[in-house]
């Protein structure tokens, strides 16, 4: 079957066009309609005899906009190369409103039934019809790229396609970070993610959840799913004894050298996959906004977003949005007293809409461009939910909306496939859960490094102790984004930059001489004494520090500490019982019966990196509430043990082998995604 007759024949695709030329349609008829009321509303503006004219006009502007705009394209996609990027973001706005307002003072001048007084009368007509079209197209949705950037973009696509890998298969990975199991399973239920479910309850997709690493975070679960090595990655961050250094996620230059310690060159991504968005590249052919390789000249083109002027301003619109929502969501939980609840001020706002909003357009957008290019396989990472889950909580009602808008991107997805070269599978999938919960300083007034300076000073050591931690988790993303496309480079977007990123992170001073380190990744808490030139012992941390051990071990807020015994090798304390971890002896009560059945294997692995801390340090999970206490002030946590955060999923074709339901750590789900991409290529 030639490409034309698959073309014909293909009933998704088929149902798109129709549903693009009623959208078309419905959206001559509005502008015809808006175009009528600006003008009755400011008639100093303009003259319109009825909306008989408007319709006229509009149709005018329909055909002047369907000749020249091809031609503009092609100026565009020649000049767009030699632009800046930064300087993108302002000119291709601007301009797609000053060219409608050429085009209004062209139908000026051919019907005597509309008038505009003044080029500055049309600019302004031109501004607010945009201003509405984009308001309308939020509220009902009509956001489908126009039939001339759709061809465009197939165009360009067609350009980088093998005409041998027409009709071959396809997988578009597409993470959901921070997204539990249980909590997809209660979003599809309450209909928030009609697309997902749709898959699941026709039969195409099959869903099971697999157990997350000891850190359950993204570093080490980005590393192991797309690299199948993420052994040494202790937490999110993490103090390298010798050096005085703390290994940082928020800090793309370590994410750069450790991709290239983990690498083998043969990545989820490798032989000809992108990376969108992600922290780690898979060894991508193509990366966009990679936290691991900002500072390569390898990134994805993203110029081609702004071919659709009003690309730009929709997103803008929508971020403007979301600021709104985020307010008043932050606002409802004040009014409601709403416990647990976080402070959720400063630049705050504008950190969520930049994850949750622009680098999701941007993401999607351009894998769209991926679909009609046919690369062989794309992932994505899309981290919105995470970013508003740990400031609002796991199933809060702006958390969920998250997961709907997620949804219908993953629908448009759907619907391009429909139209591209390839045969494409979606493999949708999260690199960790979350778990609710009050924070350890919220429960108790005190953060855990003020526990341990405590500690340190009623055994009559008096020691300076710094903190790292990262206040927004999303700002890695931000800082790719703004590195990738050199927005940092410009005056007003260095401002910005710097403001983001210093609020973002906390202590983040890597060379300051201090006796104890404390850093902390969700509710898993590390100790390091920068004096010991070797991983301390407990015994020595007991002559040396009394009462510190003792201390966490019995602090309400903590359910169990790991150290290292002389004698017996690592061990897990806790209130009522000991666990060797070398052998899973137990001395008294199992300490670790309300966390997760691999929590024993994954400390005892975790144990062995190089860089574990003298004291691991995990909070309380109280399992009946099903809630940990986070050392960072977020109401929804991850990166140690205890409920959701241990839980992520994945959504797959139901004609994909998974093996088995029982998946234990990222690097065994890599062994499964890396079967199937290697199919992929050697179909």
């Amino acid at each position: 079957m030639n490409a034309a007759k698959h073309e014909s024949a293909n009933p998704a695709r088929t149902a798109g066009r129709l549903r693009t030329i009623l959208r078309m349609v419905l959206s001559f008829f509005i502008t015809a309609a808006l175009l009528f009321l600006i003008i009755r509303l400011f008639p100093g503006l303009g003259y319109i005899q009825g909306i008989s004219t408007a319709l006229l006009v509009i149709l005018l502007l329909a055909a002047v906009q369907a000749l020249l705009w091809p031609l503009l394209l092609r100026a565009v996609l020649a000049l767009t190369y030699k632009i800046s990027p930064a300087i993108m973001f302002i000119s291709m706005p601007v301009l797609s409103v000053l060219l409608s307002a050429v085009f209004i003072e062209t139908s000026n001048q051919l019907s005597a039934d509309f008038q505009v007084y003044s080029f500055g009368a049309a600019l302004l007509i031109a501004l607010l019809l945009t201003v509405a079209q984009l308001v309308l197209s939020a509220v009902f949705a009509y956001d489908d790229e126009g039939i001339i950037l759709r061809r465009t973009l197939r165009r360009i696509g067609a350009k980088a396609i093998s005409k041998d890998d027409i009709g071959k298969p396809g997988i578009i990975f597409l993470e959901i970070d921070g997204l539990g199991e249980k909590v997809l399973r209660k979003a599809m239920a309450m209909g928030k993610m009609p697309t997902l479910k749709r898959w699941l309850d026709s039969g195409s997709h099959k869903l099971v959840g697999w157990d997350s690493d000891l850190s359950s975070q993204t570093m080490a679960a980005q590393a192991g799913i797309l690299h199948g090595n993420n052994y040494g990655v202790v937490a999110f961050r993490w103090y390298v004894k010798g050096k005085n250094k703390v290994i940082d996620a928020a800090a793309l230059k370590d994410v750069a050298q450790l991709e290239k310690q983990l690498s083998d060159g043969n990545g989820l991504m490798s032989h000809g996959g992108v990376t969108r968005a992600s922290l780690f590249s898979g060894d991508a052919s193509s990366v966009l906004i990679t936290g691991s390789r900002v500072f390569e000249e390898t990134s994805a083109d993203l110029r081609s977003y702004y071919l659709n002027p009003s690309s730009f301003l929709r997103t803008l619109a929508l971020l403007v949005w979301d600021w709104i929502l985020e307010k008043r969501a932050a606002w409802g939980q004040a009014l409601r007293k709403e416990e647990p609840r976080v402070k959720r001020g400063g630049v705050y706002f504008l950190i969520r809409s930049v994850v949750a909003v622009w680098l999701r357009d941007f993401s999607v957008f351009t894998l769209r461009g991926d679909l009609y290019a046919g690369v062989p396989y794309a992932y994505a990472t899309l981290a919105g939910y995470d970013e508003v889950a740990h400031h609002s909580g796991i199933m809060r009602p702006d958390a969920l909306e998250i997961l709907r808008k997620l949804d219908r991107e993953f629908r448009k997805l759907e619907m391009t496939a429909a139209d591209a070269p390839r045969k494409y599978k979606f493999v949708v999938l999260s690199d960790h859960g979350q778990t609710q919960g009050a924070t350890f300083r919220q429960r108790y007034g005190e953060t855990l490094e003020e526990v341990v300076s405590r500690l340190l000073r009623e055994g009559g050591n008096t020691l300076s102790v710094a903190v790292y931690r990262t206040k927004h988790e999303g700002v890695y993303h931000i800082d790719a984004a703004f590195k990738d496309y050199h927005i940092s480079e410009t005056a007003a977007g260095s401002q910005v930059y710097d403001t983001i990123l210093q609020s973002g992170r906390e202590n983040m001073e890597k060379d300051a001489a201090v006796d104890v380190v404390v850093a902390a990744s969700g509710n898993f808490g590390m100790v390091y004494f920068p004096a010991f030139e070797q991983r301390a012992s407990m015994e020595e941390l007991e002559a040396k520090y009394p009462g510190l051990l003792s201390g966490l071990v019995e602090h309400p807020g903590i359910g169990f500490i790991v150290t290292r015994s002389k004698l017996r090798g690592p061990v897990a304390l806790g209130k009522k019982g000991k666990l060797y971890l070398s052998t899973g002896e137990v001395e008294g009560q199992d300490i670790l019966s309300d966390y997760a059945p691999l929590t024993l294997q994954q400390l005892a692995r975790g144990d062995s990196f190089p860089d574990t801390p003298d004291v691991m340090v995990m909070s309380t999970y109280w399992k009946d509430a099903d809630e940990a206490a986070a050392f960072e002030e977020l109401v929804g946590s991850h990166g140690g043990a205890g409920g959701e955060q241990s839980r992520p999923f994945i959504l797959y074709p139901s004609e994909f082998d998974i093996g088995t339901d029982k998946i234990a750590g990222a690097e065994a789900v890599y062994k499964i995604l890396k079967g199937w991409t290697d199919k992929v290529r050697n179909s």
